[in-house]
């Protein structure tokens, strides 16, 4: 490749009729700087006047993965973004600095001296610093049990007709398959 670029300066010169002299490293300082033979080249970013972003804060999270009572005692399911947050804690113990105050079948309450935090199951806490933690989602588990009669009956009819399409299709199938 460079060679190719001696001949293409050295037939240059000699065909303008001017003497050739070696050409200088510095006559070659782009190929270093842009690297034109790079086939994974990408053009540079486009300078701006902006200031630099700020970095992110790096936010923890606790995510409630579900709660068992047996026998009277309570046990809450966690999982989070550190690994001191996995595991399981009993009513009256501490996770990130959240006593854990109640637990339910359904969920459970947490508290420190500035908050108390309601979590239903599959739902999450974040913060960035320990202080303030924030609810971010609701439960990701449907309750079953709140559903109502009218809405079973829906999901049955819903299931008979797709059963029926299904026989429809099968049986025009069998037909085309005969023929």
């Amino acid at each position: 490749m460079i060679i190719t670029i001696f001949s293409a300066i050295f037939f240059s010169y000699a065909e303008n009729g001017q003497s050739f002299s070696t050409p200088e490293f510095s006559d070659f300082r782009i190929i270093l700087e842009r690297n034109i033979f790079d086939p994974d080249r990408r053009a540079k970013p486009a300078f701006s006047n902006a200031s630099p972003q700020p970095t992110p804060v790096p936010t923890e999270e606790i995510r409630l993965v579900g709660t068992v009572i047996n026998k009277g005692e309570a046990i809450a399911f966690f999982k989070g973004s550190d690994s001191s947050f996995n595991g399981q804690w009993k009513q009256g113990d501490t996770i990130a600095g959240l006593r854990i105050k109640e637990i339910g079948t359904r969920g459970l309450i947490l508290e420190n001296q500035r908050q108390k935090i309601e979590m239903k199951v599959g739902a999450g806490i974040t913060t960035s610093n320990r202080e303030k933690w924030t609810l971010t989602t609701k439960p990701a588990i449907t309750d079953y049990h709140k559903k109502d009669k009218t809405d079973i009956k829906q999901e049955q009819k819903t299931d008979n007709n797709a059963s029926d399409i299904l026989k429809k299709l099968m049986e025009r199938r069998k037909q085309e398959i005969d023929q």
